[in-house]
């Protein structure tokens, strides 16, 4: 996924077809190893302090909640 240089709309786009993509090879994917891909797929210059906040204050981030707050 492009970190740099895009909206946060293309860099969803970029990962909701990251996880079709896997889907489509038959891999499943827990729904907390969707929110660390999500997490760790933003530009850390500019979400560093967001994914860390939710990182530690939210034991159970789900990527709709992530989505909400993006």
């Amino acid at each position: 996924m492009n970190k740099k240089g895009c909206s946060i709309d293309e860099h969803m786009n970029s990962y909701t077809k990251l996880l079709t993509d896997l889907v489509n090879v038959d891999v499943k994917i827990d729904e907390e190893d969707k929110v660390v891909i999500l997490l760790n797929s933003l530009p850390e210059e500019e979400y560093e302090t967001f994914t860390l906040t939710l990182i530690n204050v939210d034991n159970h981030l789900t990527t709709m909640r992530c989505l909400l707050l993006l």
